[in-house]
């Protein structure tokens, strides 16, 4: 017996398998719409987190010209201790990249948890890595360097 002699001899297979051909490629369909939302929802949100990385990185870069002109600034400054105007000239230029320099890591801070903000993924890779302390810790550290030297050369401790 052959599928169409038992169709034939089987009137209600017959029905179900008409109905079985016909919706069959709609629910074939349907689930294939189904996987491909999926899938395209994962890609969408890998590429946007790619891209929230990529942003924050930019911002950390946009924080190194800061840190290079204020450890030049600060040996200019022990450079020429013995000539004060120059001293204070250099000590003035310290001061003020310093202070961007802080204000620059805080506008990342911001800009950071703003990012992290309903992001997991991206908050777990970032919690560990404080960058506003990070630079807040250089700038203490340059302080201390500029303290060590006026304490070493004798010279007056100028502070900021």
């Amino acid at each position: 017996m052959g599928f169409q002699q038992f169709l034939d001899t089987h009137v209600v297979m017959d029905y179900i398998w008409e109905i079985f051909k016909g919706v069959s490629p709609t629910i074939i369909a349907l689930i294939t719409i189904a996987i491909n939302y999926r899938l395209g929802k994962r890609k969408e949100l890998k590429e946007q987190r790619e891209k929230d990385i990529k942003e924050l990185q930019d911002k950390i870069v946009g924080i190194i010209p800061y840190i290079v002109r204020n450890g030049a600034y600060l040996l200019e400054m022990i450079q020429n201790a013995s000539n004060q105007a120059e001293h204070d000239k250099f000590l003035t230029m310290y001061s003020e990249e310093n202070t961007q320099m802080l204000t620059v890591a805080r506008e990342y801070q911001a800009y950071e948890n703003i990012q992290l903000i309903g992001n997991c993924d991206l908050s777990k890779k970032c919690m560990d890595k404080d960058v506003l302390g990070i630079v807040s810790q250089y700038a203490y550290d340059l302080q201390d360097i500029l303290d060590w030297y006026n304490e070493k050369a004798g010279h007056i401790r100028y502070c900021l």
